[in-house]
């Protein structure tokens, strides 16, 4: 099946509903604990899917007001019914734009979840969110940009949804997870364009927990890839500067293996 398969297209606005069974994954959030110095700092993440990173950061951080921004009304909407069942007054869930943002700064820390610049088309639009975000900065702000290293040998590889042993093109079981409403199956397929670029095809099939029939739906997704050398352009042309390149989160200088490219940007 290619990427571009005809079929009923299931976006944010319904995988939602499991999103947090999909990506249980919590392996940044000690990462991003670390780089925040002042316990009353404003924190700022973005994308912030259902706000899993910003109520672990709440708890370890109650005095630091943290906004969680999505452009998806579902994921923004479950954020704040889990913001609110948490009872935490300093955690606020808004929608907004990345490429654009206009919310209520400025913010100490400004942390972009793991691939999510990666899914920003073109070199026009990740330096169109490189300078939105730059405007939301206090003064001795940072930005946190968190990439992933597709050079990175394949045993390096942290994401939940690639992997290089596999071949592209080909359909592979990828997920089986419950969630409160039932039960999903994600199927995953892999492309590798000439440019470096991956692309995926997730094959999703739904089981309601009352029972039922199976709901069948598919996802696409393509995540630019990255080296140093072009994301320092990037940075360059947003009038930014780098103060550290990590290569994963435990702190380690980045090299050419290192699974991520941590760049904390001022």
């Amino acid at each position: 099946m290619s990427p571009d398969a005809a079929g009923d297209t299931f976006g944010y606005e319904n995988r939602a509903q499991f999103y947090d069974a999909e990506y249980p994954e919590t392996r940044d959030h000690g990462f991003l604990a670390s780089m925040i110095e002042q316990p009353n700092s404003r924190v700022l993440i973005v994308p912030g899917g259902t706000g899993t990173t910003a109520l672990a950061l709440g708890a370890m951080f109650p005095d630091c007001v943290i906004h969680s921004v999505d452009i998806e009304d579902e994921m923004v909407a479950k954020a704040s019914a889990r913001f609110q069942a948490s009872g935490s007054s300093n955690l606020v869930s808004v929608w907004g734009d990345m490429t654009r943002l206009e919310i209520d700064g400025p913010f100490d820390r400004v942390f972009v979840a793991r691939e999510a610049f990666q899914m920003l088309p073109d070199d026009s639009t990740a330096l169109s969110c490189l300078k939105a975000l730059k405007r939301q900065l206090s003064n001795g702000g940072k930005i946190i940009l968190d990439v992933a290293n597709f050079d990175a040998p394949d045993a390096h590889s942290d994401l939940n949804y690639y992997d290089g042993n596999r071949t592209d093109g080909v359909r592979y079981l990828d997920c089986i997870q419950d969630f409160d409403g039932g039960h999903v199956t994600r199927h995953a397929t892999q492309f590798l364009d000439p440019s470096g670029q991956r692309r995926f095809q997730f094959d999703y099939e739904l089981r309601p927990q009352a029972g039922g029939p199976a709901t069948q739906f598919s996802a696409q997704l393509s995540l630019r890839k990255y080296s140093l050398p072009a994301l320092a352009a990037l940075i360059d042309a947003a009038s930014l500067s780098v103060s550290q390149i990590l290569g994963n989160y435990d702190g380690s200088p980045f090299t050419p293996d290192s699974p991520r490219i941590c760049c904390l940007l001022r």
